[in-house]
């Protein structure tokens, strides 16, 4: 049976608590072992060590990690042992802009990503802030992360939009 590990970043996101849910009703469904997910609570560091912990254990290692990165701290040499001893990586949601080149060093592993299309939702935004202000209204652009590739990817959707 396959083992897949969930590492998320925030257990108090409504958004994650579901995929932590949805992921183990899939795994019961295809007959997968889902680790317990673990969340990192903003600290890439505790994202590194759960994958340095799967590395030194080789008995229990998971096939796969499944993992919205936390934090800002580089966790691409983490991913890339992962890799070298295997396993399988998808990212969800957040994307690293380095996982074009982890795909060019692993080309037989698995390495994805499942994430929306931040510029499409910003046009959307743009469309539904049209429809509901008068003409020459003030929009107010609250954003999270202003240098975070999903803001910065909204952000650019909403003023074409």
């Amino acid at each position: 049976m396959r083992t897949v590990a969930l590492l998320l970043d925030d257990e108090h996101n409504r958004y994650q608590q579901l995929l932590a849910r949805e992921a183990q009703k899939t795994a019961v469904k295809y007959g997968v072992t889902l680790l317990p997910p673990e969340f990192a609570a903003g600290s890439s560091w505790t994202q590194i060590e759960s994958i340095n912990r799967y590395l030194r254990r080789p008995e229990s290692r998971p096939d796969a990690v499944m993992t919205t990165l936390a934090g800002t701290q580089p966790a691409r040499a983490s991913f890339e042992r992962l890799l070298k001893a295997g396993g399988a990586v998808v990212f969800l949601n957040r994307v690293p802009p380095w996982v074009d080149e982890l795909r060019a060093l692993f080309p037989a592993a698995l390495v994805t990503a499942v994430a929306p299309d931040q510029e499409a939702i910003g046009e959307v935004q743009a469309q539904q802030a049209s429809r509901l202000a008068p003409a020459g209204s003030l929009l107010l652009l609250v954003t999270g992360d202003v240098g975070g590739a999903s803001t910065i990817a909204r952000s650019a959707g909403l003023l074409r939009g």
